[in-house]
């Protein structure tokens, strides 16, 4: 019944998951730390580098002494620092990716219709105004292989 939620200062500003778990479950606490910094150390591929655990220490400190029970990965990036974020959790709390949850949840309400528009196996197609070594290096990460459609855009 104690959630944690780590997200950018935008995410949880927002309190858009804070509104989300309440709404499911009024008996849960939810409490919601900004973690600036695991964007830039997720970017630079640090997802198992001791800057990041002391990092992760310093944001994550609050919510484990308040005894959450779960903790949910509330940006695209932070799954990427999954290694870290587990030493320094421990093994016994739950680590929610949202972007995963998210995903299966699409799949299992609108699975067919994802066939019918993208094909068995689906398409990703990028969109950037910027294709420099570094976007691509963290879309490698993400994807977890080369992004097949990438189209360059002027604004």
């Amino acid at each position: 019944r104690r959630i944690g939620v780590i997200g950018t200062e935008g995410t949880v500003r927002s309190e858009a998951y804070q509104r989300a778990l309440r709404r499911a479950d009024r008996r849960v606490t939810v409490e919601a730390a900004a973690c600036p910094l695991f964007v830039a150390l997720a970017e630079e591929g640090w997802g198992d580098h001791p800057v990041t655990d002391l990092v992760a220490e310093h944001y994550l400190r609050p919510l484990l002494a308040g005894g959450i029970e779960a903790l949910i990965l509330g940006c695209t990036h932070y799954p990427l620092l999954r290694p870290a974020l587990e030493r320094v959790v421990g093994p016994s709390l739950h680590l929610i990716d949202s972007a995963t949850s998210v995903a299966a949840t699409v799949v299992s309400d609108h699975g067919g219709m994802m066939d019918t528009w993208f094909g068995e196996d689906g398409v990703v197609r990028l969109q950037l105004t910027d294709a420099s070594d570094r976007f691509l290096g963290i879309t490698r990460r993400i994807l977890g292989r080369e992004p097949a459609h990438l189209e360059v855009v002027d604004i």
